[in-house]
């Protein structure tokens, strides 16, 4: 019987990770994308124009995953250097 409970406990830990980690909004950073620096060969910056509207979930520390690129939805799954981007806050814009 506590052998089934910690089995139970386990699959409930695992399935609240996977729903978090996979979910639409886990880990979304609204962002506004500007050059930080110009020569990053990168097919998917070199295609942007300054100040596009991505959200972008932080994938690891070296990328971004976009999940949404305003007037570029080709770009859905596409995985882009942080490096490549700088950061504001509405507030600074």
């Amino acid at each position: 019987m506590l052998f089934t409970y910690w089995i139970y406990l386990l699959a409930v830990r695992d399935s609240k990770y996977i729903k978090n980690k996979y979910s639409p909004n886990s880990e979304v950073i609204s962002t506004t994308a500007v050059y930080k620096r110009p020569k990053i060969n990168s097919h998917i910056i070199d295609t942007l124009h300054s100040g596009v509207k991505l959200n972008a979930r932080n994938v690891n520390q070296d990328f971004y995953r976009i999940i949404f690129a305003e007037e570029y939805n080709s770009l859905k799954g596409s995985y882009i250097p942080k490096k490549a981007l700088k950061f504001f806050n509405d507030t600074e814009l």
